[in-house]
């Protein structure tokens, strides 16, 4: 039975800001990261880039989480390309820069 468990597994909750400033919350499951030296990124402003087929989420002292497959709800698994190819000029977003924009 623990072979068909989604457990243990990581999720993120992410807004896709649409260029009318809409934004809305997705849900993705994280399947597969790599963490980078705090050098590595320049200073994190909240946006989730596309860098080397990987989305990379701004963190606390200037490193960052590469997201390098993640699952979409009712998708199946896909590389972070792939996602990125299917927003449709949406921007991706963490929380903090969310509230920061409405406020």
């Amino acid at each position: 039975m623990r072979a068909f468990s989604e457990w243990p597994g990581a999720k993120g909750r992410f807004y896709l800001q649409a260029s009318d400033g809409k934004s809305k919350v997705i849900d993705l499951k994280i399947v597969t990261t790599r963490v980078k030296p705090p050098a590595a990124i320049r200073e994190a402003d909240g946006v989730v880039q596309l860098i080397d087929n990987a989305l990379v989420v701004p963190c606390g002292e200037r490193s960052a989480l590469h997201i390098l497959e993640l699952q979409p709800p009712g998708k199946k698994i896909m590389g972070a390309r792939d996602f990125c190819n299917g927003l449709r000029g949406h921007q991706i977003l963490i929380e903090d820069t969310v509230e920061s924009l409405t406020h």
